[in-house]
C-alpha cells in the first residue's frame, strides 16, 4: 500500500472512524500480505500500529521493511528523488520471480491515442496534486531498458480485460 493513502485517505488513522474506514477498505482482502513501506508519511511507530491492528481485526499480514534498504534502492538506480513505492516493488519482484509482467507504469497525463489519465492507479488524484516527491519520468526510462534488456515485460497498451 502507497503510504499516501494511510495519509491522504485514512488522516494517519489518528481516530476510531478512519480506523473503521481502513479495515472496511482491507476487509475484501483475505489471506494476503499487506506491505506500507516506510516513508515520511508511515514511521516506525504507524507502521507496527497498522501490523497490531491488522493482527487484532483482520486476516491480512503485515510485511515491515528497513527504510535504509530504500535509500540503497535509491542510489543502485542512481534517482535523484524517492522512488515510488511501485518501483520499490519492481525492484523486490526482480529479485524473487523468474518473470514480471507490468501494467500501469505510465508517466504521462495522456496515453498514446490522447486520452487524459489520472496521475494514481486509485484514479482519485488528478496531476495537479503531484507534489514531485517521484520522478516518473527517470523510473519509466529504468522500466523500458529493463524491458529492452528482457528482465521484464513492460505492457503499455490498454487493457483487454
Amino acid at each position: 500500500m502507497n503510504p499516501s493513502v494511510i495519509k491522504d485517505r485514512f488522516a494517519l488513522l489518528q481516530n476510531p472512524d478512519n480506523i473503521t474506514s481502513f479495515l472496511d477498505a482491507l476487509s475484501e482482502y483475505t489471506g494476503y500480505i499487506l506491505w506500507i513501506p516506510n516513508s515520511k508519511m508511515v514511521t516506525h511507530e504507524l507502521a507496527f500500529d497498522v501490523t497490531t491492528l491488522l493482527q487484532q481485526n483482520s486476516t491480512l499480514e503485515m510485511l515491515l521493511s528497513d527504510a535504509k534498504y530504500f535509500g540503497i534502492l535509491k542510489k543502485f538506480w542512481k534517482s535523484k528523488k524517492q522512488l515510488s513505492s511501485g518501483m520499490m516493488l519492481v525492484s523486490l519482484g526482480i529479485n524473487v520471480y523468474e518473470q514480471i509482467h507490468l501494467y500501469g507504469f505510465w508517466p504521462f497525463e495522456y496515453d498514446a491515442t490522447g486520452r487524459y489519465l489520472p496521475m494514481h492507479y486509485s484514479e482519485d488524484l488528478d496531476w495537479s496534486t503531484f507534489p514531485g516527491n517521484h520522478d516518473y519520468s527517470f523510473e519509466f526510462k529504468v522500466l523500458t531498458k529493463l524491458h529492452s534488456d528482457g528482465v521484464l515485460k513492460l505492457h503499455i497498451d490498454k487493457c483487454s480485460l
